[in-house]
């Protein structure tokens, strides 16, 4: 039986995209280590793309849906998205 990951990375190398999923360590299976160094690499763009997150969950009330209705969720989501780029964009362009 495979694991879910396992399943997901097969996908994708089907459709011709290269997985970067995180390897987990099972019971009395260590990561090998080229899984480690793989690992390494892919978080360190991760835990700057995944940073965000928590900002919008804290400040940006994106802890739950406000709203009933996928269609003003989402309108609510790229409005976020939108401001959030808007906000980096001023802080960028001053330096």
């Amino acid at each position: 039986m495979t694991t879910p990951s396992a399943q997901r990375r097969a996908r994708l190398r089907r459709q011709g995209i290269r997985p970067r999923i995180l390897h987990m360590a099972r019971r009395n299976r260590p990561l090998t280590d080229r899984q480690c160094y793989e690992n390494r690499c892919w978080s360190r763009v991760r835990c700057q793309i995944e940073r965000v997150f928590p900002d919008w969950k804290e400040r940006r009330s994106l802890w739950r849906a406000r709203d009933l209705g996928l269609a003003r969720n989402t309108l609510h989501v790229m409005l976020l998205v939108v401001a959030h780029n808007l906000r980096r964009w001023t802080v960028l362009a001053q330096t």
